[in-house]
């Protein structure tokens, strides 16, 4: 069986071959190569790179490189080319997904494609600057020589990309989705899909070693994403501002860039705000700015932290949450999304209001300090992501689903 996928990044593997390093999508990589050992299954990989690229063969998998922009003669010369019996989008939230829904229905490939669900880009649009000030919303900023844009524009411009995304999902006749949220709001856009449940493999490292209280850190969070404001890292800092009120020496090692600092990715009136939030809560020697880290450096930060936080705005199926319950690390997490498909609250997790700083900050000082309470969460979350996410089942219900679909046609 020919396999096709489209993925919105270059694989590490491939980036490494090109000398360049990815730390991003291991988890996609995990599959993959899987995949690649099965003897019934051929894997063409399409992802956006710097250049474009044809049929480069690493470990057994083929792979093509596409620009954003240009990447509508690829898709149409490696699906007559190569003829998959099933193409698979990993995710509907990116530019080349108009592009590429035009050369399905041009090429006649609509009946083979599925899509896995991943950010749903028209849901998290509407939530994009959840929890921000309306000045710092609105507030224009420059970008280069010419650019101006602020955090409204980047959530309209989402929104756009939700409407390619909201037209792909009418057109297809087969999802991979993994929570009740997703399949509500995909059913809902197209109630004819058929909708397939298959959970997701994490990256490797997040299979081995299990977190100990007596190991970890005291009073130190891990929050591992902080570029965009719908991960809501200005929630965490506020509530942070509270808690250190009654631990005084409460710790937050955050993932990306100080605020400001020349390293940073985030618009610049987010940063302001991130910048000033700290200031007014004293916050300045409290927060570790951790920049990008490898799988290896993420699983070290998990292992030592105390707890972790997850207060994003939305989320399907959060990858973070998912590795911090394979390590056994406590967990507390906003009740938005799926998140309840993931977390049983108060069994091996702790789900919280969303946008309530006093829930959140109670939360965390309960964690803190109730040792026996943190190791409970911990042990009961590792053992239940160690089924959720079993790489053999996974792969198992993927392969299934391919078959189906192929046997559809």
């Amino acid at each position: 069986m020919n396999v096709l996928w489209i993925v919105n990044v270059e694989l590490p593997k491939i980036a490494e071959r090109f000398g360049r390093t990815n730390v991003y999508a291991g988890w996609l990589e995990t599959m993959s190569k899987q995949l690649a050992e099965n003897e019934n299954i051929n894997l063409y990989v399409a992802g956006v790179t710097p250049v474009e690229y044809r049929a480069v063969i690493v470990d057994g998998i083929s792979y093509y490189g596409f620009e954003n922009g240009k990447e509508e003669k690829l898709f149409r010369d490696v699906i007559e080319n190569i003829k998959p019996d099933i193409i698979h989008v990993w995710g509907t939230e990116y530019v080349h997904i108009k592009p590429l829904l035009k050369v399905l229905e041009a090429t006649d490939s609509i009946d083979k494609t599925v899509v896995s669900i991943q950010g749903l880009v028209s849901e998290c649009s509407k939530y994009y600057n959840a929890g921000l000030p309306a000045d710092v919303i609105n507030k224009n900023v420059r970008i280069g020589r010419i650019k101006r844009t602020s955090l409204k524009q980047e959530s309209l411009e989402m929104g756009k990309r939700g409407e390619n995304e909201v037209r792909f999902f009418k057109e297809v006749k087969h999802c991979i989705g993994r929570t009740s949220y997703d399949k509500n709001v995909v059913t809902r856009i197209n109630p004819e899909i058929k909708y397939h449940y298959c959970s997701e493999s994490m990256r490797e490292p997040f299979y081995d070693g299990a977190w100990d209280y007596d190991k970890c850190e005291k009073n130190k969070i891990f929050f591992s994403q902080t570029h965009w404001p719908l991960k809501g890292v200005h929630e965490c800092i506020r509530a942070l501002g509270i808690v250190k009120k009654e631990i005084q020496d409460i710790h937050l090692n955050a993932l990306g860039h100080k605020p400001l600092s020349p390293e940073s990715i985030r618009l610049k009136s987010y940063d302001e705000y991130l910048d000033k939030l700290i200031r007014d809560n004293n916050l300045e020697d409290s927060i570790n700015w951790l920049g990008t880290l490898t799988a290896e450096q993420m699983k070290g930060q998990y292992l030592k932290a105390n707890i972790f936080v997850c207060s994003s705005a939305l989320e399907n199926s959060s990858n973070s949450v998912a590795e911090a319950m394979l390590l056994g690390v406590p967990v507390i997490a906003s009740d938005v999304g799926g998140m309840r498909d993931i977390i049983s609250d108060g069994e091996d997790g702790v789900l919280y209001q969303h946008e309530s700083e006093r829930d959140l900050q109670l939360n965390i000082i309960k964690a803190l300090k109730d040792n026996k309470k943190a190791a409970f969460l911990g042990e009961n979350a590792k053992k239940h992501a160690g089924i959720k996410y079993n790489r053999e089942e996974n792969l198992k219900a993927l392969l299934k689903i391919y078959s189906e679909i192929s046997n559809s046609k």
